[in-house]
């Protein structure tokens, strides 16, 4: 009777976190940041008390590190982007990891994470492919929002501010291209 329960309690311990994960990942599915890192946490917090394995683990904190890029940053999201990586050893979770490195600004942790992981050509060229595509993806999203301003200029009768910030954006895109084709 008493292997029995043993059984029955680690049963029901192991849907208990099943059912804490399932909740945190459909919290962050549905953009719930707030709610998603507490059962990540949770998680975390009681991982011996259920017995996670070491990939799973893993993939807890990749999801924690999403769930911070949304509320926290990059420099944050990455710490627990290396932590998922050194557990589930998924080519994803690096390349997240080395991408928040970067857009953090921190050169030197990136770089030396290069050289830590042994991140292959084709990798790194991926990792400077996305970072390029994420910052005209930024850049075009900036660009649209002052589109719009200047046409509402324009539909206000502004005339002069309009002209100011076509001038501006002119500008702006001059110098972008001439950054470009250097």
């Amino acid at each position: 009777i008493e292997e029995f329960l043993f059984e029955q309690s680690k049963v029901e311990r192991s849907e208990e976190w099943v059912r804490t994960k399932n909740k945190a990942d459909s919290y962050l599915a549905n953009g719930n940041y707030r709610d998603a890192v507490m059962n990540y946490r949770l998680l975390l917090k009681e991982k011996e008390t259920f017995g996670i394995t070491s990939e799973t683990l893993g993939d807890i904190y990749h999801n924690l590190a999403i769930t911070l890029l949304h509320t926290d940053g990059f420099t944050e999201a990455a710490d627990y982007f290396r932590e998922a990586y050194e557990r589930n050893n998924r080519e994803e979770t690096l390349k997240q990891y080395l991408l928040a490195l970067r857009f953090a600004g921190d050169t030197v942790m990136y770089e030396s994470a290069l050289d830590i992981y042994q991140v292959s050509e084709n990798v790194s060229k991926w990792l400077d492919v996305a970072f390029f595509q994420t910052e005209l993806e930024t850049q075009e999203i900036s660009d649209f929002d002052d589109l719009n301003h200047i046409r509402q200029l324009l539909a206000k009768g502004k005339i002069n501010e309009f002209y100011v910030n076509v001038k501006r954006m002119t500008e702006q895109m001059k110098e972008q291209y001439r950054k470009n084709n250097e």
